[in-house]
C-alpha cells in the first residue's frame, strides 16, 4: 500500500489517533503471553483504541471477524482481523486498499459503514458497523422462501443501496446472499466490497469495461463466465436477479457444480420450482434481470420503475409453509 495511514472517514477524529493506528505495532508483554495467549497482542491493541473484543462472527483462511464493543461509539461493532502473512499478495496490494478506499466514500443506510482502519506490521483491522441479524443466506436457510411482501421490501432496499453505489461510480462485483447483511430491524446492509471497483467513467463520459473475473459462479452473469470484458453495472444487476430468485424460491436458480453445465443454464430462461407459488410480476422482474442478452437486461434505473416494486396498493401475500431451502 502506498499510504499506510488508513484514516477513519468520520470527521472530528483526533489526527494523532489516526497516525497511531498505523504506527504502533502489536505489543506483547512477554514470550509467555505469546505462547499461552496468541491473541494477547490483538486484544491489547484494540483495547488501546477503545474496543473490547467479543465473540467470533466468522473466519476464513487469512481473516477472522469478531464482535467488539466500542467505548467511544457506545455500541457493538464488527472487527475484521486480517493476517498479512497468510493473505495473498494481490489481496493486500490491490483488493484490500481498493475496498478501504471505496468504503471511505460510501455513506448510505443500506451500505456497511466503515468506522476505522488500524494497521500494524502483522495485521490489518477493519472496523465497521455491526449487522446484528446475520446475513441473508443464514436467514433463508433458517426460514425458507420469503413471502412476496417480505421479498419486495428487502429487494427494494437492495435496489436503493445499489443505485446509490452506482451513482458514486462504484460497482460491487460480488453481490450474493452471504454479502447482504441484516441489521437489528432486519434491513438490508450491503457488505464485503473486496471486489469493488471505482472510477469506471472516463473523462469523456464513456463507461469502462472490466476485465477482472471475480465473484461467485452461482451469481455470475454469462459474460463473466465466458471470460469476456463486461459492463460491471449490468453484472451487478444479474447478481441481484439471483438474489431475488433465492429470496422467493428458497434455493439458487443455477447449479454451479460444473462450469460447462452452468454456461448452458444461464443461456436458458430460468425455471421456477413447482412447490413454491410465485406471482407473475415477480417472475417477470427476475426474467428481466437474468437476461443473458445484455441489450435486453434491465438496468438498475429501470428496476426502480418496475410496477412490482413501486405498486404497494395491490398487496399479494403468498405464504410458503414447510418449504426447506436448498441454498448451498
Amino acid at each position: 500500500m502506498s499510504d499506510n495511514r488508513d484514516e477513519s472517514p468520520e470527521e472530528g477524529q483526533d489526527s494523532k489517533r489516526k497516525s497511531d493506528a498505523v504506527a504502533k505495532p502489536e505489543k506483547q508483554d512477554s514470550n509467555a503471553s505469546r505462547t499461552e495467549n496468541p491473541l494477547a497482542g490483538v486484544t491489547a491493541l484494540l483495547e488501546r483504541y477503545g474496543y473490547q473484543l467479543g465473540d467470533i462472527l466468522g473466519k476464513g483462511s487469512y481473516a477472522v471477524v469478531r464482535k467488539a464493543y466500542s467505548r467511544r461509539h457506545k455500541k457493538h461493532v464488527a472487527v475484521k482481523i486480517i493476517c498479512k502473512k497468510k493473505a495473498p499478495e494481490d489481496f493486500l496490494s490491490k483488493f484490500l486498499p481498493r475496498e478501504i478506499k471505496v468504503l471511505k466514500r460510501l455513506r448510505h443506510p443500506h451500505v456497511i459503514s466503515l468506522i476505522e482502519v488500524i494497521e500494524t506490521n502483522t495485521r490489518m483491522y477493519i472496523i465497521t458497523d455491526l449487522a446484528e441479524s446475520g446475513d441473508l443466506l443464514e436467514y433463508i436457510r433458517k426460514n425458507g422462501a420469503m413471502t412476496e411482501a417480505t421479498a419486495r421490501d428487502l429487494f427494494n432496499q437492495l435496489v436503493v443501496g445499489i443505485t446509490y453505489v452506482h451513482s458514486q461510480d462504484v460497482v460491487h462485483r460480488d453481490l450474493k446472499c452471504e454479502n447482504l447483511l441484516l441489521d437489528k430491524e432486519k434491513n438490508i446492509v450491503i457488505s464485503d466490497f473486496g471486489f469493488a471497483r471505482d472510477n469506471l467513467t472516463s473523462a469523456t463520459g464513456k463507461k469502462k469495461l472490466c476485465h477482472t473475473y471475480c465473484g461467485s459462479y452461482a451469481y455470475a452473469p454469462p459474460e463473466i463466465l465466458k471470460g469476456i470484458a463486461y459492463d460491471a453495472m449490468l453484472a451487478d444487476v444479474w447478481s441481484m436477479g439471483v438474489v431475488l430468485y433465492t429470496m422467493v424460491c428458497g434455493r439458487l436458480p443455477f447449479d454451479d457444480s460444473n462450469l460447462r453445465s452452468l454456461l448452458q443454464q444461464v443461456h436458458r430462461r430460468v425455471n421456477f420450482p413447482s412447490k413454491v407459488k410465485i406471482s407473475d410480476p415477480i417472475k417477470a422482474v427476475i426474467h428481466k434481470m437474468l437476461q443473458w442478452n445484455l441489450a435486453e437486461r434491465i438496468t438498475v434505473e429501470q428496476l426502480q420503475q418496475e410496477p412490482w416494486l413501486t405498486n404497494h396498493e395491490e398487496e399479494t401475500e403468498i405464504n410458503v409453509t414447510s418449504l426447506k431451502p436448498e441454498v448451498v
